[in-house]
């Protein structure tokens, strides 16, 4: 029962850390105002995390184990390779639909602007997290669909283009609309099959 307990206090810790990040900024929000949001005396708080850089690390590691666990798509080899594309780049621009990660996701920015190696490290978990969609495209490429030599590369590049088209733009600049959306995912999409699809297929 400890033990659950003790989960259950760190998780609201870190859903107290997050409101404060959005509502103050990162530079601004201190361990006093985020133990009283979560409703926790600040010895607690740090008896969780020894200061507010390693509690915003969490927050961000958190935010990436939710993001893996929904990119957890498996090759479905009876499917069209477009619609499971769809899916997995559907899993990044929920960033910009779900207030909260949206809103993490530009403490992030202001962060990576003012302490840059403490972004860089708060990275690292992504890192350390198994990319989903390349064992994707390993297993679309053993199914004879796509021709791809370095599956890992493939992969960085098709969400760096999710990104850079549908997510970053309306990170910065609000949001877009929905038909424009689906037709930048869907000319995303149609590039990446028509550079590593299988002659033939």
């Amino acid at each position: 029962m400890a033990r659950r307990d003790t989960s259950v206090k760190r998780e609201s810790i870190l859903d107290a850390a997050l409101e404060v990040f959005q509502t103050e900024g990162y530079e601004n929000a201190s361990m006093d105002r985020i133990a009283e949001v979560a409703q926790a005396s600040k010895r607690t708080v740090y008896n969780h995390f020894e200061g507010k850089e390693r509690l915003f690390k969490a927050v961000i590691e958190r935010f990436l184990l939710e993001i893996s666990a929904l990119q957890a798509i498996d090759y479905n080899p009876d499917a069209d390779l477009a619609p499971q594309l769809e899916a997995f780049a559907a899993t990044k621009e929920r960033v910009v639909v779900d207030p909260l990660w949206l809103g993490l996701t530009r403490v992030g920015l202001s962060v990576a602007v003012s302490d840059p190696d403490l972004f860089r490290d708060s990275l690292a978990q992504a890192y350390r997290t198994d990319n989903h969609l390349t064992h994707w495209l390993q297993a679309a490429a053993h199914d004879g669909k796509l021709e791809i030599p370095d599956a890992a590369f493939a992969s960085e590049m098709f969400w760096a283009m999710i990104a850079g088209t549908i997510v970053w733009p309306q990170v910065v600049h609000g949001p877009m609309e929905a038909r424009h959306i689906a037709r930048l995912r869907r000319e995303v999409i149609e590039m990446f099959l028509g550079r590593f699809r299988k002659s033939g297929e």
